[in-house]
């Protein structure tokens, strides 16, 4: 489905790479009906970030920040504005790593539902590019 989804231009994977291996990896979504409660989350100027993930042997040595850099840098060339992400409100350390990155502008929250049926509370902020 994640290919399909980069192949008709709903979302872009982006990959940091070390050698030949993928160590991290995040996810711009650029369609709103792509993105669970959507509305404000992703349209022609914004997108939304997701997916991250950096396999732990090389977590906290600033992989991922730069990979973040890439993607921001590389949302604006495309011509974003903004970009937004989503955090569940009791995950204090990824929204503190969010608030550092800029990500300070709250824009709502909302409940989202896994495949499982599990239902969890995320507020959602942006940043301006």
């Amino acid at each position: 489905m994640a290919i399909k989804n980069a192949e008709d231009g709903a979302s872009i994977p982006y990959y940091g790479l070390l050698g030949q291996e993928i160590i991290c990896e995040a996810t711009a979504v650029l369609k709103p009906e792509y993105v669970q409660n959507g509305e404000g989350l992703a349209d022609e100027h914004t997108a939304y970030l997701c997916a991250f993930r950096t396999n732990e042997a090389y977590r906290g040595q600033g992989y991922f920040s730069a990979l973040m850099k890439f993607m921001l840098e590389d949302l604006r060339r495309k011509g974003y504005t903004k970009v937004t992400v989503g955090v569940e409100p009791e995950e204090e350390t990824n929204r503190q790593i969010y608030d550092h990155w800029g990500f300070s502008e709250f824009i709502k929250s909302s409940r989202e539902s896994y495949p499982d049926g599990t239902e969890i509370e995320v507020e959602y902020y942006g940043k301006r590019l």
